[in-house]
């Protein structure tokens, strides 16, 4: 199918600016992940490896991918189930995009296909995510609370911690005060729409939230997903470990919490597409707390970057090449109806 993209030909010309700080923050992480390291001793321990756990730590990610895709399917409400594999191949999409472009662009893309082709609203899809990523963070500080009950954490912690904390705790009030005033017809969000540009689109984004939070206030749809989520973290940590044992890093598994903590608090920060040099600095960082040396560190997280990374590579771009419409198609549309939700007549 041929399709004629009129327009602006790079959707993400104006936010130049956040490219060209990612760009500085991961060269700087970078620098100072492979400061003063021996090479030749890091490529020892790259070539030491056991790769058959680092098969299994592979396989392990490719599950945690399924688990997401699962939990994903819990909130989608379409007349016609849609399938674990399309969602599966549509999330995986969403992480390719995510790790290529700036502003999260893949989030938006796997509501924008998902509903083009099971005819469900983008909207309603947009609510779902956001509802993964309050669960995620939600499911980030507790973990990270229960790991300052058995270990110091490291003061270069704390302060985003402390972000997280306020993020996912006004997240989950937010959502329970705007779901009660809705449900005790205290506010009606059809009112919102008449304050002009910023009131259409706050009513949009309470229509999605609140369209989530009513397949989400099933008992069985809530515990379902919250249960998702806690083994999302799991093997998250998991796939850590395995490659501390390729490794042969005698390191607990709170060690393995611990890093997923640090990488997912850092996935914030902007950088270069994949967090390149980002995350090699976390994990070197992280290590050196457990007093793994640096070469070593290095070695380990060049690895781990690779098995996190390649899995939704490869499935992203399958799924890309399987989609009907173009990708570059997909993006268009989507800034096109960012563009129009900030009308009212959009």
């Amino acid at each position: 199918m041929a399709v004629e993209i009129k327009g602006k030909t790079n959707p993400f010309a104006q936010r130049k600016w956040q490219q060209r700080i990612g760009i500085l923050i991961s060269f700087a992480c970078l620098v100072a992940a492979v400061w003063g390291i021996d090479l030749r001793q890091t490529g020892e321990y790259l070539r030491s490896a056991n790769a058959g756990v680092l098969a299994i730590a592979f396989l392990v990610v490719v599950l945690t991918l399924v688990v997401k895709s699962l939990r994903w399917r819990i909130l989608l409400r379409s007349e016609k189930p849609v399938g674990w594999w399309r969602c599966f191949t549509v999330l995986n999409i969403g992480i390719l995009l995510n790790a290529l472009f700036p502003a999260r662009i893949g989030d938006f893309a796997r509501a924008f296909i998902l509903g083009e082709s099971e005819h469900e609203r983008k909207v309603y899809l947009i609510g779902t995510i956001a509802i993964e990523k309050i669960w995620d963070g939600t499911a980030l500080f507790f973990t990270a609370l229960g790991l300052g009950w058995v270990m110091v954490l490291p003061g270069w912690l704390l302060d985003p911690l402390r972000i997280l904390v306020v993020v996912s705790v006004s997240g989950l009030f937010i959502l329970a005060l705007v779901f009660w005033l809705w449900k005790t017809n205290r506010i009606k969000i059809d009112w919102v729409s008449r304050w002009g540009k910023i009131g259409f689109w706050l009513n949009t984004q309470l229509q999605a939230v609140i369209a989530t939070l009513e397949r989400l206030r099933e008992e069985k749809v809530l515990f379902s997903f919250t249960l998702w989520t806690l083994l999302i973290v799991l093997l998250g940590a998991s796939a850590n470990y395995l490659v501390f044992l390729a490794f042969d890093l005698h390191l607990s598994f709170l060690a393995a919490l611990f890093l997923l903590v640090v990488l997912m608090v850092g996935v914030s920060v902007p950088s270069v597409p994949g967090r390149f040099g980002v995350f090699h600095y976390l994990t070197v960082i992280s290590l050196a707390v457990f007093g793994v040396s640096k070469d070593l560190a290095l070695a380990y997280g060049v690895v781990l970057h690779l098995i996190t990374y390649l899995p939704p590579v490869l499935i992203g771009a399958y799924g890309l090449m399987r989609e009907r419409t173009p990708w570059q198609w997909t993006i268009h549309n989507i800034n096109k109806t960012q563009e129009a939700s900030k009308t009212p007549n959009g």
